[in-house]
């Protein structure tokens, strides 16, 4: 009979101040809480696991591109973490930008070339 470890990365709180900018382990703690992520210990310290610190670090961004971009929010913030934004842009959807400016007079319609309508 075989037996498998799963192996769950972990992340102690030292390591995680300085990624959310603290002070101390306390705030680390207060973060954890309010973030949902749950502090565990062991002989070496008090410790998240990884997956769960990652979610709950880039949860605003993931919210934003579900608002902005809808279905295709995964593949965009793939492309964040792979630090490859610009191949997943969709840069045809691109607007002219149009103004509803009507020149009146001589000296604007040679400067604006007439009514951009």
């Amino acid at each position: 009979m075989t037996i498998y470890f799963l192996h769950v990365d972990r992340m102690y709180l030292h390591e995680i101040l300085r990624l959310i900018n603290k002070n101390d382990t306390r705030a680390v703690k207060t973060w954890c809480r309010k973030s949902n992520v749950n502090v565990y210990k062991d002989s070496s310290g008090e410790f998240v696991t990884k997956a769960d610190f990652e979610l709950a670090y880039d949860w605003p961004l993931i919210l934003l591109l579900k608002s902005k971009h809808g279905d295709k929010w995964r593949t965009i913030y793939e492309a964040y973490l792979k630090d490859n934004l610009a191949d997943v842009m969709d840069f045809s959807n691109s607007k002219k930008k149009t103004s509803n400016y009507v020149a009146k007079g001589n000296l604007s319609t040679k400067l604006f070339g007439g009514s951009l309508k």
